[in-house]
């Protein structure tokens, strides 16, 4: 990954540069994944000594691994030693370790005595992490290791919306996010609703968290944005399209996306363009079939530079059904694209600074959004200066908000 070089300045600890490890789940296209790894290679071309932690190399993200950081990716421990390790991090929560032991452990829960062994190891001054499995596990790698390093948890979603998800495992996610997130020196939430829902959802206290956005170089942006677009993906003729980017998961509710363009009275002059992977792929699939829009539906997966849509696209669409921070709608007006949102819990309202730079629409309203679709493609839109929006987003400045926390 390049990042432009900004003013330089040194992070020394005690007379040496400051080590920080980076801890990954892996390295598939989400938005969180690529900006830690925009963060790691920013820390060490800003003095600090970096190393990016992983409990899989795996992903298309994997090409854009920093030069300027040291990986090391965590073995799978067998059940005796999670179970040892488990013994030892029971106290009062014991009956939620036993229900995760009890279950098929998802690898990043069984990368668990690697971690420990690493920190126990490397002994780094900073472990910073994110997404919530990846943050319990920091957590308790950082207990049972006894290192004195500095444990900052970024959160990047909305517990409060994600509680009836899958993942979250009928709760359980939740009752041991609220005891370890506990154990953070800090935590960093990526917008002011994420920060809201931590406070009032796993009841951390305000003090220990910090509001840092997520950052973007518009430059690197914008620069991207010109290249042609990838090939083998077919827009056939149309030069018109409408873009939505993201995991082809329930949170995006593409299913919307789809039943809004299909009422849309523009569906035959522009083509829906949906880049990611994901879960769901099928049921959007079934669909468009269902609603007759097979044929202006193009889903090409992963794409290397989704910022050559961007450039490109008529209409930027984001239809989640929440959110934490969406990078995409910050790459989106780096951009300079029109924007749709929905106006989801959180982070688009306070991006679009209450629809000054987009179209805020109620968040599964199918009439609203497709109304919003046809706004923008009969040449209306919200004008907005990029260079100025996306000024507060530099990579500097958050970088400099990052460093703090970790010192």
């Amino acid at each position: 990954m390049t990042i432009h070089s900004h003013r330089r300045f040194n992070v020394v600890m005690n007379e040496k540069p400051m080590h920080v490890a980076v801890f990954l789940k892996s390295l598939q296209g989400g938005g969180a994944e690529r900006v830690m790894l925009a963060l790691a290679a920013s820390f060490a071309e800003h003095g600090c000594s970096v190393d990016l932690v992983l409990a899989s190399t795996r992903g298309p993200l994997r090409r854009e691994i920093p030069r300027n950081v040291s990986i090391h990716e965590l073995a799978k421990g067998n059940r005796l030693h999670l179970m040892f390790a488990f013994i030892r991090l029971a106290s009062k929560n014991w009956r939620e370790l036993a229900s995760i032991f009890a279950r098929k452990l998802p690898r990043i829960v069984k990368v668990l005595p690697a971690l420990e062994c690493y920190l126990r190891s490397a002994q780094p001054d900073a472990v910073l992490s994110t997404l919530a499995s990846a943050n319990i596990v920091a957590a308790w790698a950082v207990r049972l290791s006894g290192s004195k390093a500095v444990l900052v948890l970024r959160e990047a979603n909305q517990f409060s919306c994600a509680l009836n998800d899958d993942y979250n495992f009928n709760g359980l996610l939740l009752r041991l996010a609220k005891q370890w997130y506990q154990t953070a020196n800090r935590i960093i939430a990526v917008s002011k609703g994420v920060r809201d829902d931590l406070i009032n959802t796993l009841q951390i206290p305000e003090e220990k968290i910090t509001t840092i956005h997520n950052p973007v170089d518009s430059e690197r942006v914008r620069g991207l944005g010109k290249e042609r677009l990838q090939d083998g993906v077919d827009l056939g003729d149309d030069k018109s399209f409408i873009l939505a980017v993201g995991r082809l998961d329930p949170q995006k509710a593409y299913h919307t996306l789809l039943k809004a363009y299909a009422r849309s009275e523009k569906k035959g002059v522009a083509k829906l363009v949906i880049l990611g992977e994901g879960s769901v792929e099928g049921e959007l699939k079934a669909l468009a079939e269902d609603l007759g829009i097979s044929s202006n539906l193009v889903l090409p997966g992963h794409v290397d530079n989704p910022y050559a849509f961007m450039c490109r696209a008529s209409v930027f669409v984001l239809s989640s059904a929440w959110e934490g921070c969406p990078n995409v709608l910050l790459e989106a007006l780096a951009c300079g694209c029109k924007i749709i949102s929905t106006d989801c819990p959180s982070g688009p309202r306070e991006l679009l600074e209450d629809g000054k730079y987009g179209m805020l629409v109620p968040v599964g309203d199918v009439g609203a959004l497709a109304a919003g679709i046809d706004w923008a493609l009969s040449g209306n839109g919200i004008k907005y200066d990029s260079n100025s929006v996306m000024r507060s987003y530099s990579m500097e400045n958050v970088l400099k908000k990052y460093l703090a926390n970790l010192s």
